[in-house]
């Protein structure tokens, strides 16, 4: 099963990607601030890091960067209208593109390339 680190500065669509995502299968753990995302790189094993659309450039790059870094991390970005700066990203989604977009995207990109991890955990 794929882990997947959830940062969202929209609370209300951060918990739906939660939902979306656990019930698609994968290992969440969604935050809404950009400290406990990088206290959690440092302490668990993340497959995928997706970032919201609110999340200032600033610390979306941070993140992306501290994944990468870390744990080899892939990077989604969701959009709500434009985005620039996603050098980073290995994939940049709308954020109301449909639930089986964001899935299939997710097992697209770690697909062959990482290794099961172990607890399942909650929303923070």
């Amino acid at each position: 099963m794929f882990a997947v680190l959830s940062l969202g500065y929209d609370r209300r669509r951060l918990l739906a990607r939660h939902k979306i995502l656990v019930d698609a299968g994968f290992r969440v753990i969604s935050v809404d601030n950009r400290d406990d995302v990088l206290r959690l790189l440092k302490s668990h094993r993340f497959h995928v890091l997706v970032i919201g659309h609110l999340v200032p450039m600033e610390d979306r790059n941070e993140v992306a960067s501290q994944g990468k870094f870390l744990q080899n991390a892939r990077v989604i970005l969701l959009y709500e209208s434009r985005i620039s700066r996603t050098e980073m990203a290995d994939a940049v989604l709308s954020v109301d593109g449909s639930p089986e977009d964001l899935n299939s995207t997710i097992l697209w990109l770690v697909r062959g390339n990482v290794e099961d991890v172990g607890e399942s955990t909650n929303a923070v």
